[in-house]
């Protein structure tokens, strides 16, 4: 989550795919932390750093300045080993980069009007989608190997109709999900998720699930993936919030929602499913496990990545698991990569965002569209909360896997630690709390 216009020093906080780790971003450098047991296992003076990305518990991340120095470009992103203290790859876009994500097979970049897909096992460029403005770089893909869907916001299908009609689209409502398979690099289906703008967005770790909020933030949806079909609805609350972060856990069953308000909500998914009107429950339920849980011991991916121990290991208490050699990911097949390059502008011959709406691509997609979202039943009300002791603070936070404990990281600098009661909800309690700042010694 980027921190922008606040007097901290961090500009940037975010966990890893799956929430063993924090990645931290700052006016000097960027750092790395394990959640459980908590602590600093490295950092790296720098300059200002906007953006720390991570793969995983491997010694790769994804770095992009803040613009404090030339060399630290909002425009340029470098692919790190940490691990080597070596630069794998660097790459200069066209304009500021906004997000990045990464999984397995691919890493995503995204800036205002463009989305750039590359095959993370040699960073080749595989795709470039054209968007609509998205100035908050709102994106969010999958860390599942096979179900790589990305989403991110689309303008309206009444805006679309509109520009069909020949009307004006200029100012588009972007209120709309595009749902898009980074692996076969094909869109695979729009949904109408609310009808204010989008403005956050994630998918679990599956990539079977999809949560979505508005900028209005009272209501939270829950949609499968890639069928698109709306299986929860939540009521986060009476008033308007600005959502920072959505996570689902490990196993799929629980959302967490925070916002720049004083409470964090946990909603269990199986609360939020629709009653049709023979009052059977929605068909597509939830998973119940994680695939990623239950990977074999030993595995092997393209880049010749070897994974020693299973992927719910990761976040046993046995100490710092951060490029420790039992846990981390071999990127030694990275060292003969290191490579420099430019991004070309935009290509003028190419479709733009609005011309895309209109393609056959689109036009595919928007054929699979579910039924009017207006449908009306009682969204759900959460099943946990936290109670924060400062509102109108950005915060994010995840629940880990060794459950019941949720780990909130605030841009003052804070990790909390709490407990959930997975039986009787309620209030969640306090039970550690630390400074990054303290840690930095």
């Amino acid at each position: 989550m980027n921190i922008s216009q606040t007097n901290s020093d961090i500009h940037f906080i975010n966990f890893n795919q799956d929430f063993s780790c924090i990645s931290v971003g700052s006016k000097h450098g960027y750092r790395i932390y394990n959640c459980d047991p908590f602590g600093k296992c490295y950092t790296k003076d720098q300059g200002g750093v906007g953006i720390v990305e991570m793969l995983f518990c491997t010694s790769l991340v994804a770095l992009v300045g803040s613009g404090d120095q030339p060399q630290l470009s909002p425009r340029r992103l470098l692919i790190k080993n940490t691990k080597r203290e070596t630069t794998i790859c660097e790459l200069t876009f066209p304009t500021t980069i906004y997000n990045i994500k990464l999984n397995r097979r691919r890493m995503v970049v995204v800036l205002e009007e463009q989305i750039y897909i590359y095959d993370i096992s040699n960073m080749k460029l595989m795709h470039t989608i054209e968007t609509a403005p998205n100035p908050k770089g709102i994106c969010t893909m999958s860390s599942s190997n096979d179900h790589c869907y990305i989403a991110y916001p689309a303008p309206s299908i009444s805006s679309s109709n509109n520009l069909a009609n020949g009307g004006n689209f200029s100012s588009p409502i972007m209120s709309d999900v595009m749902i898009f398979d980074g692996n076969s690099c094909e869109a695979m289906n729009i949904i109408q998720a609310h009808k204010g703008i989008i403005s956050c967005l994630a998918i679990n770790s599956d990539g079977t699930l999809l949560a979505t909020a508005s900028e209005k933030g009272t209501v939270i949806r829950v949609f499968s993936i890639p069928s698109s079909k709306k299986i929860a609805q939540f009521r986060r609350g009476t008033y308007s919030a600005n959502i920072n972060n959505m996570t689902f856990n490990m196993k799929s069953t629980m959302l967490l929602v925070s916002s720049d308000s004083d409470t964090i909500h946990i909603f269990r998914i199986q609360d939020g499913v629709m009653k049709l009107s023979n009052n059977k429950e929605y068909s597509d339920s939830p998973p119940a496990d994680s695939a990623n849980l239950s990977e074999s011991s030993t595995q092997k991916n393209s880049l010749g990545i070897t994974i020693h121990t299973p992927q719910s290991d990761l976040l046993k208490n046995t100490g710092h698991h951060y490029l420790n050699s039992e846990t981390s990911i071999d990127l030694d097949g990275f060292s003969d990569m290191s490579t420099t390059q430019t991004v070309p502008p935009k290509d003028k011959s190419k479709k733009s965002w609005k011309g895309i709406i209109g393609s056959k691509i689109i036009g595919k997609a928007a054929s699979y569209i579910p039924g009017n979202i207006s449908q009306i039943w009682e969204p759900s009300r959460d099943f946990a909360y936290i109670k924060l002791q400062k509102p109108g603070l950005k915060n994010i936070s995840a629940m880990l896997s060794q459950e019941p404990y949720i780990v909130v990281v605030s841009e003052e600098g804070f990790v909390y630690l709490y407990s959930i009661d997975l039986n009787e909800g309620g209030q969640c309690q306090l039970l550690k709390q630390y400074s990054l700042q303290d840690s930095e010694s």
